[in-house]
């Protein structure tokens, strides 16, 4: 969590706390350069606990980690932590309220569609950890490609350069499609991956063989009259090739389970499909092109 703060900043012993738009105090870096590990211990025993403020946040960069155990002993808990800074945090009054930490990775993947109609998808190669479980050969599912959002990137570049990363083929972002949400994301996160329509500027495939197996151009109603792709990546599919032609498609093409396209519809509209791994991870994927269920 980044701390803003207003211009007010306290005393207390020998710190200055600065005081975020909420209420709170915070130390960090500028604050503790020059407080030492037992100097902190006793203003946390002196200091601490007669703040009246509802939240102390303590922000420790790698030069600062001695603090620690001070900070643990004095009821400080890990709240979140990045590349080279560790966020903590205690409640000074019981009823304090405390925002949860990022809770969800964010993704963007790229719907891309050549001079020719074709759109453009990946295999990726199965993780190590799956080889080595693996009995029998490792399914792979052909999908768009895409990625995580780095931090303060756009999401307009993060899908034309992920698209690029992973097949070498240049794009630009005409528009947004949907957008998916499930509970099964990395490190335990739930995830958010947005889908956006591409135009092709180049067509020569080069793909990135650390992590793709295999990236090709489809003709799309193919693609979707195949019995073995996924109803997900079906869906996709079909919402791009849809925005691509400005056009209805033919309903009788819609995959079983899979929602009915409408050739205009007023809002976001919600359905829960099911996910890559197993029926208990739903994907929930909402689209203003999508309405009602296809029985």
């Amino acid at each position: 969590m980044s701390q803003q703060f207003t211009k007010h900043s306290v005393q207390a012993g020998k710190l200055w706390l600065q005081i975020n738009p909420y209420g709170g105090c915070y130390l960090g870096p500028s604050e503790l350069q020059d407080c030492s590990p037992e100097y902190f211990a006793l203003w946390c025993q002196q200091e601490l606990d007669g703040l009246n403020y509802p939240l102390c946040w303590l922000e420790l960069t790698e030069a600062l980690m001695p603090l620690i155990p001070a900070a643990l002993a004095a009821g400080f808990t890990f709240y979140h932590c990045q590349t080279r800074q560790l966020m903590m945090v205690k409640k000074l009054q019981p009823a304090a309220y405390l925002p949860f930490a990022a809770t969800h990775s964010i993704g963007i993947g790229g719907a891309t569609f050549n001079e020719r109609g074709e759109i453009l998808l990946i295999r990726e190669r199965p993780l190590p950890s799956q080889l080595a479980a693996a009995t029998t050969a490792v399914p792979t599912h052909w999908k768009l490609p895409g990625g995580m959002v780095e931090p303060f990137e756009n999401f307009t570049d993060a899908v034309v350069r992920e698209v690029f990363e992973e097949t070498g083929v240049t794009a630009t972002f005409s528009q947004m499609l949907a957008l998916r949400h499930h509970h099964h994301g990395q490190f335990g996160a739930s995830n958010i991956y947005f889908v956006a329509l591409l135009q092709a500027t180049s067509a020569q495939i080069a793909i990135d063989e650390r992590e793709i197996a295999e990236a090709r151009w489809f003709e799309p109603m193919a693609f979707l009259q195949d019995p073995t792709a996924g109803a997900y990546n079906k869906l996709l599919v079909q919402l791009a090739l849809k925005a691509y032609q400005h056009d209805s498609m033919d309903p009788a093409l819609a995959p079983t389970g899979a929602p009915v396209i409408a050739t205009a519809g007023v809002g976001w509209h919600s359905h829960k499909i099911p996910g890559y791994r197993a029926a208990d991870d739903t994907y929930e994927v909402f689209s203003p092109r999508f309405v009602g269920r296809r029985e």
